[in-house]
This record gives structure tokens, sequence and C-alpha cells, in this order.
């Protein structure tokens, strides 16, 4: 499967909230993941773990928009708006760009830049 192909299915289970399938269908397993400033994760198993955390602490998905995404060689750049309600109440607003390195068709290496 094309590098467009792949990156349009990512964006579009991620845009409908179905981040978890997004991971399990298109990481790689020894995926290195980091946020800037943070930490590197290695492998599918450590980040899959947060993410399912992090979805159980949601108490609903007010949006997530997919802006832009863009293709330069092996590496993909998708831009995301997330807005959600929190079960403690909280609220989370990001506008983030993500960075994936790709390897056939699972991703090798993602980034986050967020704000």
């Amino acid at each position: 499967m094309m590098i467009q192909e792949n990156l349009d299915q990512m964006n579009n289970l991620i845009g409908q909230g179905q981040i978890i399938e997004a991971v399990d269908r298109f990481f790689d397993d020894n995926i290195l993941t980091q946020e800037v400033g943070s930490d590197p994760v290695e492998g599918k198993a450590g980040k899959r773990e947060g993410l399912v955390g992090f979805v159980n602490s949601i108490a609903a998905v007010r949006g997530i928009t997919v802006h832009n995404s863009a293709i330069v060689g092996d590496t993909t750049y998708s831009e995301y708006t997330f807005q959600f309600d929190m079960k403690d109440g909280g609220k989370i607003d990001w506008h983030e760009v993500i960075s994936r390195k790709w390897a056939g068709d699972k991703v090798i290496e993602e980034r986050y830049f967020q704000n």
C-alpha cells in the first residue's frame, strides 16, 4: 500500500476517535514515540498501554479535526485539533502536529509537537 493511502486511513481512524485502532493497525512493534521535551517511549506495547489509560480517562470527545497532512519522502506530517472533556472534570484542547516516519506500511517513529 502506498504511503498516501496509509496516511489517509490513519487520519480517518484518528478523526473518528479510533486512536487505539490506528495504533494497532499502523504502529510497528518496535516504534519509537516521543513528545518534544519528554523521554521517548520504545515499543508499540508501551505506547498502546499509555494511550489506553488516556482514552479511558476521557468522559466525552468534543471534537477531533484533521486539518492538514503532508508527505516528504518516507515521513508524513498531520495537523490535528483534539478537544476532550475528562472524567476528572478537566478539559483538553490540543492543537498538535504529528510527524511519522514510515517503513513500508508501518510507522517506525512518531513525534508530537503541541501547544
